[in-house]
Protein backbone atom coordinates (compact mmCIF):
# COMPACT_ATOMS: atom_id res chain seq x y z
CA UNK A 1 0.00 0.00 0.00
CA UNK A 2 1.28 3.62 -0.57
CA UNK A 3 0.83 5.59 2.06
CA UNK A 4 0.88 9.46 2.57
CA UNK A 5 4.49 9.21 3.83
CA UNK A 6 5.75 7.19 1.11
CA UNK A 7 4.27 9.99 -1.06
CA UNK A 8 5.53 12.85 0.50
CA UNK A 9 9.42 10.98 0.70
CA UNK A 10 8.96 10.83 -2.97
CA UNK A 11 7.87 14.19 -3.17
CA UNK A 12 4.30 13.63 -4.52
CA UNK A 13 2.20 15.03 -2.36
CA UNK A 14 2.24 18.86 -2.90
CA UNK A 15 3.74 21.65 -0.37
CA UNK A 16 0.36 23.16 -0.05
CA UNK A 17 -2.93 23.06 -0.38
CA UNK A 18 -3.50 25.71 -3.38
CA UNK A 19 0.13 24.55 -5.01
CA UNK A 20 -0.13 23.21 -8.33
CA UNK A 21 2.55 20.28 -9.60
CA UNK A 22 4.92 20.88 -11.85
CA UNK A 23 4.38 18.19 -14.98
CA UNK A 24 8.05 17.06 -16.19
CA UNK A 25 6.65 16.46 -20.31
CA UNK A 26 8.11 12.97 -21.53
CA UNK A 27 8.26 12.77 -25.24
CA UNK A 28 4.77 12.72 -27.05
CA UNK A 29 5.63 10.36 -29.95
CA UNK A 30 3.18 6.95 -29.05
CA UNK A 31 5.19 4.02 -29.01
CA UNK A 32 4.12 0.39 -29.80
CA UNK A 33 3.44 -1.01 -26.73
CA UNK A 34 4.56 -4.59 -25.03
CA UNK A 35 1.69 -7.09 -25.20
CA UNK A 36 3.01 -7.76 -21.58
CA UNK A 37 0.89 -7.71 -18.41
CA UNK A 38 3.64 -6.52 -16.05
CA UNK A 39 3.85 -3.11 -14.83
CA UNK A 40 5.85 -0.75 -12.33
CA UNK A 41 4.67 0.83 -9.33
CA UNK A 42 7.35 3.49 -8.74
CA UNK A 43 8.41 6.53 -6.92
CA UNK A 44 11.25 7.17 -9.08
CA UNK A 45 10.93 7.59 -12.41
CA UNK A 46 14.58 6.40 -13.25
CA UNK A 47 14.69 2.74 -11.40
CA UNK A 48 11.84 1.79 -13.53
CA UNK A 49 14.51 2.76 -16.89
CA UNK A 50 17.15 0.36 -14.15
CA UNK A 51 14.37 -2.21 -13.70
CA UNK A 52 13.68 -2.64 -17.50
CA UNK A 53 16.80 -2.38 -18.60
CA UNK A 54 17.36 -3.75 -22.84
CA UNK A 55 15.18 -6.93 -22.57
CA UNK A 56 12.05 -6.19 -20.35
CA UNK A 57 8.53 -6.51 -20.84
CA UNK A 58 7.46 -4.17 -18.74
CA UNK A 59 4.71 -2.54 -20.50
CA UNK A 60 3.18 0.21 -18.35
CA UNK A 61 3.77 2.21 -14.88
CA UNK A 62 2.12 4.01 -12.42
CA UNK A 63 3.19 6.29 -9.20
CA UNK A 64 0.06 6.70 -7.25
CA UNK A 65 0.03 10.42 -8.98
CA UNK A 66 -1.75 11.83 -11.99
CA UNK A 67 1.89 13.12 -12.93
CA UNK A 68 4.68 10.74 -14.12
CA UNK A 69 7.41 12.93 -12.44
CA UNK A 70 10.63 11.59 -15.02
CA UNK A 71 11.13 10.15 -18.21
CA UNK A 72 9.93 6.48 -18.18
CA UNK A 73 11.23 4.03 -21.03
CA UNK A 74 10.00 4.13 -24.44
CA UNK A 75 7.02 1.94 -24.84
CA UNK A 76 5.85 1.92 -21.30
CA UNK A 77 2.65 3.56 -21.19
CA UNK A 78 2.23 6.04 -17.87
CA UNK A 79 -1.45 5.68 -16.06
CA UNK A 80 -2.30 8.09 -13.92
CA UNK A 81 -4.55 8.09 -10.68
CA UNK A 82 -6.29 10.11 -8.22
CA UNK A 83 -4.97 8.87 -5.00
CA UNK A 84 -7.35 10.72 -2.99
CA UNK A 85 -9.83 13.36 -2.62
CA UNK A 86 -8.28 15.98 -0.85
CA UNK A 87 -7.00 19.72 -2.43
CA UNK A 88 -3.25 17.61 -2.14
CA UNK A 89 -4.40 15.07 -4.99
CA UNK A 90 -7.54 17.04 -6.95
CA UNK A 91 -5.32 20.55 -7.52
CA UNK A 92 -3.95 19.97 -10.89
CA UNK A 93 -5.97 16.95 -11.23
CA UNK A 94 -7.50 17.65 -14.65
CA UNK A 95 -4.30 19.27 -16.36
CA UNK A 96 -2.14 16.47 -15.62
CA UNK A 97 -4.64 14.07 -16.94
CA UNK A 98 -5.17 15.92 -19.43
CA UNK A 99 -0.98 15.94 -20.60
CA UNK A 100 -1.43 11.83 -19.66
CA UNK A 101 -4.21 11.58 -22.21
CA UNK A 102 -2.24 13.52 -24.90
CA UNK A 103 0.86 11.35 -24.42
CA UNK A 104 -0.35 7.97 -24.82
CA UNK A 105 -2.06 7.33 -21.95
CA UNK A 106 -5.42 4.63 -22.43
CA UNK A 107 -6.27 4.34 -18.72
CA UNK A 108 -6.75 6.13 -15.60
CA UNK A 109 -7.17 4.75 -12.07
CA UNK A 110 -9.24 5.77 -8.91
CA UNK A 111 -8.53 6.05 -5.56
CA UNK A 112 -6.10 4.28 -3.81
CA UNK A 113 -7.39 1.36 -1.21
CA UNK A 114 -10.45 3.78 0.18
CA UNK A 115 -11.53 0.60 2.22
CA UNK A 116 -8.85 1.80 4.46
CA UNK A 117 -8.77 4.43 7.29
CA UNK A 118 -5.12 4.77 7.28
CA UNK A 119 -5.16 4.91 3.11
CA UNK A 120 -8.12 6.90 1.06
CA UNK A 121 -10.26 6.27 3.18
CA UNK A 122 -13.31 6.82 1.37
CA UNK A 123 -17.18 5.66 2.29
CA UNK A 124 -18.26 3.88 -0.78
CA UNK A 125 -21.48 6.78 -1.68
CA UNK A 126 -18.76 9.43 -1.14
CA UNK A 127 -16.30 7.43 -3.42
CA UNK A 128 -18.61 6.76 -6.02
CA UNK A 129 -19.81 10.49 -6.13
CA UNK A 130 -16.13 11.83 -6.16
CA UNK A 131 -15.45 9.54 -8.90
CA UNK A 132 -18.31 10.77 -10.99
CA UNK A 133 -16.66 14.29 -10.48
CA UNK A 134 -13.08 13.94 -11.53
CA UNK A 135 -12.76 10.69 -13.27
CA UNK A 136 -16.35 9.91 -15.12
CA UNK A 137 -15.84 13.03 -17.30
CA UNK A 138 -13.13 11.16 -19.38
CA UNK A 139 -15.01 8.02 -19.75
CA UNK A 140 -14.96 7.57 -23.79
CA UNK A 141 -11.44 9.15 -23.75
CA UNK A 142 -10.02 6.45 -21.48
CA UNK A 143 -10.76 3.10 -19.68
CA UNK A 144 -11.54 3.96 -16.53
CA UNK A 145 -10.36 1.59 -13.49
CA UNK A 146 -12.13 1.18 -10.16
CA UNK A 147 -10.62 1.71 -6.66
CA UNK A 148 -8.09 -0.14 -5.76
CA UNK A 149 -9.45 -2.15 -3.21
CA UNK A 150 -7.71 -4.71 -0.44
CA UNK A 151 -8.06 -8.76 0.08
CA UNK A 152 -9.07 -7.77 3.10
CA UNK A 153 -12.45 -10.32 3.73
CA UNK A 154 -14.11 -7.92 5.94
CA UNK A 155 -17.96 -6.96 5.71
CA UNK A 156 -17.33 -3.83 4.77
CA UNK A 157 -13.52 -3.70 2.83
CA UNK A 158 -12.49 -5.62 0.05
CA UNK A 159 -14.50 -6.80 -2.58
CA UNK A 160 -17.43 -6.56 -0.46
CA UNK A 161 -16.61 -2.42 -0.08
CA UNK A 162 -16.43 -2.56 -4.06
CA UNK A 163 -20.05 -4.23 -4.31
CA UNK A 164 -21.44 -1.26 -2.64
CA UNK A 165 -19.36 1.33 -4.77
CA UNK A 166 -20.36 -0.45 -7.84
CA UNK A 167 -24.23 -0.28 -6.75
CA UNK A 168 -23.81 3.33 -6.31
CA UNK A 169 -21.62 4.19 -9.53
CA UNK A 170 -23.74 1.89 -12.04
CA UNK A 171 -23.09 4.98 -14.53
CA UNK A 172 -19.82 5.99 -13.52
CA UNK A 173 -18.37 4.16 -16.71
CA UNK A 174 -16.07 1.59 -14.89
CA UNK A 175 -13.99 -0.68 -17.29
CA UNK A 176 -11.69 -2.37 -15.05
CA UNK A 177 -11.41 -3.64 -11.34
CA UNK A 178 -8.59 -3.01 -9.71
CA UNK A 179 -7.45 -5.25 -6.24
CA UNK A 180 -4.63 -5.27 -4.35
CA UNK A 181 -3.29 -8.21 -2.22
CA UNK A 182 -0.74 -9.17 0.10
CA UNK A 183 -0.82 -13.10 1.72
CA UNK A 184 1.50 -15.95 2.09
CA UNK A 185 1.32 -17.96 -0.44
CA UNK A 186 0.73 -18.45 -4.45
CA UNK A 187 -2.60 -20.45 -3.64
CA UNK A 188 -4.13 -17.61 -1.60
CA UNK A 189 -3.59 -15.54 -4.66
CA UNK A 190 -5.19 -18.02 -6.98
CA UNK A 191 -8.13 -18.14 -4.77
CA UNK A 192 -8.18 -14.12 -4.28
CA UNK A 193 -8.24 -13.21 -7.64
CA UNK A 194 -10.41 -16.07 -9.45
CA UNK A 195 -13.37 -14.19 -6.60
CA UNK A 196 -12.31 -10.83 -7.94
CA UNK A 197 -12.30 -12.11 -11.55
CA UNK A 198 -15.59 -13.52 -10.70
CA UNK A 199 -17.06 -10.18 -8.74
CA UNK A 200 -16.21 -8.06 -11.74
CA UNK A 201 -17.81 -10.22 -14.22
CA UNK A 202 -20.67 -10.11 -12.35
CA UNK A 203 -20.93 -6.81 -13.03
CA UNK A 204 -20.39 -6.64 -16.65
CA UNK A 205 -16.38 -5.87 -16.06
CA UNK A 206 -14.38 -7.79 -18.06
CA UNK A 207 -11.38 -6.66 -17.24
CA UNK A 208 -9.11 -7.21 -13.87
CA UNK A 209 -6.11 -5.15 -12.97
CA UNK A 210 -3.48 -6.30 -9.38
CA UNK A 211 -2.29 -3.34 -9.08
CA UNK A 212 0.13 -4.22 -5.67
CA UNK A 213 0.84 -7.65 -4.71
CA UNK A 214 3.53 -9.18 -2.68
CA UNK A 215 3.84 -11.71 0.13
CA UNK A 216 2.49 -10.17 3.50
CA UNK A 217 6.08 -10.70 4.69
CA UNK A 218 7.76 -8.25 2.55
CA UNK A 219 5.31 -5.77 2.35
CA UNK A 220 7.71 -3.57 4.54
CA UNK A 221 10.50 -4.71 2.16
CA UNK A 222 12.29 -8.33 0.90
CA UNK A 223 13.04 -10.43 3.32
CA UNK A 224 14.65 -13.25 1.57
CA UNK A 225 15.16 -12.99 -2.28
CA UNK A 226 15.35 -16.50 -2.75
CA UNK A 227 11.95 -17.40 -1.42
CA UNK A 228 10.55 -13.60 -2.91
CA UNK A 229 11.64 -14.57 -6.42
CA UNK A 230 10.64 -17.94 -6.39
CA UNK A 231 7.04 -16.53 -5.66
CA UNK A 232 7.24 -14.04 -8.27
CA UNK A 233 8.04 -16.42 -11.04
CA UNK A 234 5.34 -19.03 -9.64
CA UNK A 235 2.64 -16.36 -9.13
CA UNK A 236 3.45 -14.45 -12.52
CA UNK A 237 3.23 -17.66 -14.28
CA UNK A 238 -0.39 -18.14 -13.23
CA UNK A 239 -1.04 -14.26 -13.39
CA UNK A 240 -0.33 -14.26 -17.43
CA UNK A 241 -3.07 -17.42 -17.82
CA UNK A 242 -5.50 -15.56 -16.59
CA UNK A 243 -6.95 -13.65 -19.35
CA UNK A 244 -9.67 -11.66 -17.67
CA UNK A 245 -6.30 -10.54 -15.24
CA UNK A 246 -4.89 -7.90 -17.82
CA UNK A 247 -2.60 -6.33 -16.09
CA UNK A 248 -0.55 -6.48 -12.57
CA UNK A 249 2.48 -4.50 -10.73
CA UNK A 250 4.31 -5.99 -8.21
CA UNK A 251 4.76 -3.93 -4.77
CA UNK A 252 7.27 -2.24 -6.00
CA UNK A 253 10.32 -0.35 -7.78
CA UNK A 254 12.53 0.53 -5.03
CA UNK A 255 15.43 0.10 -2.73
CA UNK A 256 14.43 -3.17 -0.80
CA UNK A 257 11.97 -4.11 -3.09
CA UNK A 258 12.99 -5.30 -6.99
CA UNK A 259 16.48 -2.92 -6.43
CA UNK A 260 18.99 -3.55 -3.89
CA UNK A 261 21.23 -0.29 -3.70
CA UNK A 262 19.89 1.17 -7.18
CA UNK A 263 20.54 -2.22 -8.93
CA UNK A 264 18.18 -5.14 -10.17
CA UNK A 265 17.98 -7.61 -7.30
CA UNK A 266 17.49 -11.61 -7.75
CA UNK A 267 13.42 -10.67 -7.10
CA UNK A 268 13.27 -8.04 -9.68
CA UNK A 269 15.11 -9.81 -12.37
CA UNK A 270 12.77 -12.55 -12.08
CA UNK A 271 9.91 -10.44 -12.34
CA UNK A 272 11.45 -8.38 -15.58
CA UNK A 273 12.12 -12.13 -16.74
CA UNK A 274 8.92 -13.21 -16.41
CA UNK A 275 7.55 -10.01 -17.86
CA UNK A 276 9.50 -10.57 -20.85
CA UNK A 277 8.73 -14.25 -21.47
CA UNK A 278 4.89 -12.90 -21.11
CA UNK A 279 5.37 -10.61 -23.99
CA UNK A 280 7.19 -12.65 -26.21
CA UNK A 281 4.22 -15.51 -25.83
CA UNK A 282 1.66 -12.70 -26.24
CA UNK A 283 2.88 -11.30 -29.48
CA UNK A 284 3.83 -14.94 -30.87
CA UNK A 285 -0.28 -16.36 -30.01
CA UNK A 286 -1.35 -12.85 -31.22
CA UNK A 287 0.33 -13.54 -34.45
CA UNK A 288 -0.50 -16.70 -35.21
CA UNK A 289 -4.24 -16.00 -34.62
CA UNK A 290 -4.69 -13.20 -36.63
CA UNK A 291 -5.49 -14.45 -39.80
CA UNK A 292 -8.51 -16.22 -38.72
CA UNK A 293 -9.39 -13.48 -35.89
CA UNK A 294 -10.98 -11.47 -38.89
CA UNK A 295 -13.66 -13.66 -39.64
CA UNK A 296 -15.64 -13.31 -36.72
CA UNK A 297 -18.16 -10.39 -36.80
CA UNK A 298 -20.60 -8.60 -34.08
CA UNK A 299 -23.35 -10.43 -35.88
CA UNK A 300 -22.29 -13.73 -36.04
CA UNK A 301 -23.69 -16.33 -33.08
CA UNK A 302 -21.65 -19.62 -32.63
CA UNK A 303 -23.99 -22.91 -33.48
CA UNK A 304 -22.66 -26.09 -31.66
CA UNK A 305 -22.23 -28.85 -34.15
CA UNK A 306 -23.74 -31.74 -33.94
CA UNK A 307 -21.20 -34.03 -36.13
CA UNK A 308 -17.26 -33.66 -36.52
CA UNK A 309 -15.29 -31.48 -38.78
CA UNK A 310 -11.51 -31.41 -40.08
CA UNK A 311 -9.29 -28.37 -39.47
CA UNK A 312 -7.28 -29.04 -41.98
CA UNK A 313 -9.74 -30.08 -45.06
CA UNK A 314 -11.48 -27.69 -47.32
CA UNK A 315 -14.57 -29.74 -47.23
CA UNK A 316 -16.17 -31.56 -44.33
CA UNK A 317 -17.43 -35.50 -43.95
CA UNK A 318 -20.62 -36.10 -43.74
CA UNK A 319 -21.55 -39.68 -43.28
CA UNK A 320 -24.25 -41.23 -44.77
CA UNK A 321 -27.40 -42.18 -42.46
CA UNK A 322 -31.04 -43.92 -43.15
CA UNK A 323 -32.72 -41.83 -40.85
CA UNK A 324 -35.94 -39.53 -42.91
CA UNK A 325 -36.03 -36.30 -43.21
CA UNK A 326 -36.25 -34.33 -39.76
CA UNK A 327 -39.42 -31.94 -39.45
CA UNK A 328 -38.36 -28.20 -39.99
CA UNK A 329 -38.36 -26.88 -36.71
CA UNK A 330 -39.89 -23.73 -35.32
CA UNK A 331 -37.94 -20.31 -34.75
CA UNK A 332 -36.36 -19.90 -31.26
CA UNK A 333 -38.94 -18.51 -29.24
CA UNK A 334 -37.29 -17.57 -26.24
CA UNK A 335 -33.80 -15.12 -27.81
CA UNK A 336 -31.70 -18.26 -26.38
CA UNK A 337 -29.42 -17.96 -29.12
CA UNK A 338 -27.24 -20.74 -28.63
CA UNK A 339 -30.01 -23.01 -26.89
CA UNK A 340 -30.27 -26.35 -30.03
CA UNK A 341 -28.25 -26.80 -33.12
CA UNK A 342 -31.85 -27.70 -34.48
CA UNK A 343 -33.46 -24.34 -34.23
CA UNK A 344 -30.83 -22.36 -35.21
CA UNK A 345 -29.95 -24.45 -38.59
CA UNK A 346 -33.62 -24.70 -39.32
CA UNK A 347 -35.39 -25.80 -42.83
CA UNK A 348 -31.10 -25.52 -44.10
CA UNK A 349 -30.34 -28.60 -41.50
CA UNK A 350 -33.65 -30.58 -42.57
CA UNK A 351 -32.58 -30.54 -46.09
CA UNK A 352 -29.39 -31.57 -45.22
CA UNK A 353 -30.90 -34.87 -43.08
CA UNK A 354 -32.89 -35.27 -46.36
CA UNK A 355 -30.09 -35.85 -49.17
CA UNK A 356 -27.92 -37.85 -46.53
CA UNK A 357 -30.80 -40.09 -45.96
CA UNK A 358 -31.24 -40.69 -49.50
CA UNK A 359 -27.62 -41.09 -50.92
CA UNK A 360 -25.62 -44.31 -50.77
CA UNK A 361 -22.53 -42.27 -50.75
CA UNK A 362 -20.96 -39.82 -48.22
CA UNK A 363 -21.67 -36.52 -49.15
CA UNK A 364 -19.17 -33.85 -48.72
CA UNK A 365 -20.05 -30.28 -48.52
CA UNK A 366 -17.57 -27.67 -49.76
CA UNK A 367 -17.31 -24.63 -46.89
CA UNK A 368 -19.61 -22.74 -49.15
CA UNK A 369 -22.40 -24.94 -47.83
CA UNK A 370 -21.36 -25.61 -44.18
CA UNK A 371 -24.16 -27.20 -41.76
CA UNK A 372 -22.18 -27.47 -38.93
CA UNK A 373 -20.06 -25.43 -36.16
CA UNK A 374 -21.09 -22.43 -38.63
CA UNK A 375 -22.98 -18.83 -38.24
CA UNK A 376 -26.44 -17.34 -38.32
CA UNK A 377 -27.21 -13.80 -38.87
CA UNK A 378 -29.83 -12.33 -36.67
CA UNK A 379 -31.90 -9.29 -36.47
CA UNK A 380 -29.32 -6.41 -34.52
CA UNK A 381 -30.77 -4.43 -31.84
CA UNK A 382 -32.24 -8.09 -29.71
CA UNK A 383 -29.10 -9.68 -28.83
CA UNK A 384 -28.18 -10.07 -26.02
CA UNK A 385 -31.70 -7.98 -24.50
CA UNK A 386 -33.57 -10.08 -22.89
CA UNK A 387 -37.24 -10.94 -23.83
CA UNK A 388 -39.72 -9.34 -24.71
CA UNK A 389 -37.86 -9.33 -28.35
CA UNK A 390 -38.43 -12.90 -29.42
CA UNK A 391 -39.95 -11.71 -32.88
CA UNK A 392 -36.21 -9.96 -33.96
CA UNK A 393 -34.45 -13.16 -33.70
CA UNK A 394 -34.68 -14.74 -37.11
CA UNK A 395 -32.09 -17.22 -38.20
CA UNK A 396 -32.34 -16.80 -41.66
CA UNK A 397 -29.61 -19.88 -43.61
CA UNK A 398 -28.68 -18.86 -47.04
CA UNK A 399 -29.84 -21.08 -50.21
CA UNK A 400 -30.74 -23.76 -47.84
CA UNK A 401 -27.52 -23.40 -46.26
CA UNK A 402 -25.43 -21.29 -44.18
CA UNK A 403 -22.75 -19.37 -45.59
CA UNK A 404 -19.47 -19.86 -43.82
CA UNK A 405 -16.20 -17.96 -45.31
CA UNK A 406 -13.62 -20.25 -43.61
CA UNK A 407 -12.79 -23.57 -43.13
CA UNK A 408 -14.29 -24.73 -39.91
CA UNK A 409 -11.86 -25.42 -36.89
CA UNK A 410 -12.22 -29.43 -35.58
CA UNK A 411 -14.82 -29.69 -33.13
Amino acid sequence: MASFLKLAAAGLLIASAGAVPTKQVRSTSVQKRSSSKAGAAYNDASLVTTLCGDSSGISWAYNWGSSSDGDLPSGVEYVPMLWGTSSLFVDGWTSNVEAALADGSSYIMGFNEPDLASQANLAASDAATYYKQYLTPYSGKAKLVSPAVTSSSSTTAGLAWFESFISECTDCGVSVLAVHWYGDSVSELQSFITEAISTASNHGISEVWLTEWALSADEGGITDLATAASFVQEAGAWLDEQSALTRYSYFYVANGYLLTDGAVNSVGSAYASAASSSSSSSSSSSSSSSTTSTTSTSTSIYVAPTTTSSSTSTSIYVAPTTTTAAAVPTVDTNNNVAETTTEAYGAAQAATTTAAATSTAPVVLTTTTVTIKSTVTVTTGCVPTPPPCESSYVPTPSSGFVTQTAVPSAV
